[in-house]
């Protein structure tokens, strides 16, 4: 049995580039959770229930994440992952 030739330092650098890039997001995501409630009752109108449209925003954001999870897992299974 034969093992797998280990990348080299340049073949390395774009792996180290995407993990900082989803652990940015990620840190990005989970910081914006708590302070969103503050930024809809600040940006809404002066009317407006600030709490419906947190919700009808959370609400928008979870659909679209629902609808791209399965379209991004059906082009995983069709295209497959290179």
């Amino acid at each position: 049995s034969s093992s797998l030739p280990m990348p080299t330092a340049s073949q390395q650098q774009p792996l180290h580039i995407v993990y900082a890039l989803v652990v940015v997001y990620a840190l990005c995501y989970q910081l914006q959770s708590p302070i969103e409630p503050f930024l809809v009752a600040q940006l809404s109108e002066a009317n407006a229930d600030a709490a419906a449209e947190y919700a009808s925003l959370r609400t928008f954001f979870n659909c679209v994440q629902t609808v791209g999870s399965f379209l991004v897992g059906y082009l995983a299974d069709v295209i497959g992952l290179r």
